[in-house]
């Protein structure tokens, strides 16, 4: 009861945290504190893991180094999937296995969050066409309200997307830890030694259609295939 009770804190604890970073990749300010480089140590700190924040911030802040958002193609949100691998490593037990685990997990939602960030850009799109046909009096009020609406959004999406990823992908992880054959189990503390690969394939971001988010993952399972049958050698 207890570790479920500490996992949903953590969840949530995650949830807030994104629903920060969320709107401050577009809405509020832009501070920089969005990027996993700085936003994943930093929540690593409040859960008491930094070097978990570390290690994620420093690949997830890698494989879409070169993905930069132009018209209606919008780069990956790399902030909300490096929330929900921190939070999923620690509630998973925060050992090696579960952080590889994390991250593999965790790659996919950097499109869904991406997604996510096109619907929310074409709804400020909207708004901002109510503050362009109201009138000059009322101006000021109709703008103020119209960005209360777009940061309470952006939070909101964060503060679910961040909470419920947290708890699937630490729930997932812990089950795959603990079932899982020892071989494979020590491929997933193999993961996050990747981050030189990841560095190398940073340079595929400038090569039309080629992703380093793919690199990574196929990399990731050639490397749980060859330790898994390394095991029975």
């Amino acid at each position: 009861m207890n570790l479920v009770l500490t996992g949903i804190s953590t969840a949530l604890v995650v949830g807030l945290a994104s629903a920060i970073v969320n709107a401050d990749r577009r809405e509020v300010g832009q501070v920089i504190f969005s990027p996993p480089v700085v936003s994943a140590p930093l929540l690593g700190l409040v859960l008491g893991n930094s070097l978990i924040g570390l290690q994620v911030g420093a690949v997830f802040g890698l494989l879409w180094i070169g993905k930069q958002g132009c018209g209606t193609r919008k780069a990956p949100n790399d902030s909300l999937a490096a929330m929900a691998c921190v939070g999923a490593s620690v509630i998973s037990g925060a050992s090696a296995a579960a952080v590889g685990a994390s991250m593999l997990l965790s790659v996919p939602l950097a499109r869904i969050g991406g997604m996510l960030d096109l619907r929310r850009e074409r709804k400020n799109i909207d708004l901002g066409e109510i503050v362009y046909n109201a009138e000059g009096s009322e101006w000021n009020g109709i703008l103020a309200k119209t960005l209360a609406r777009g940061v309470f959004r952006s939070a909101v999406e964060g503060l679910i997307f961040g909470t419920i990823a947290t708890l699937m992908i630490g729930t997932i992880v812990s089950l795959v830890c603990k079932f899982v054959p020892p071989s494979l189990n020590q491929s997933f503390k193999d993961i996050p030694a990747l981050l030189p690969a990841c560095a190398a394939g940073c340079a595929l971001a400038a090569m039309p259609g080629k992703s380093p988010a793919v690199v990574f993952i196929i990399a990731a399972l050639c490397l749980a295939l060859y330790s898994f049958l390394w095991g029975f050698v």
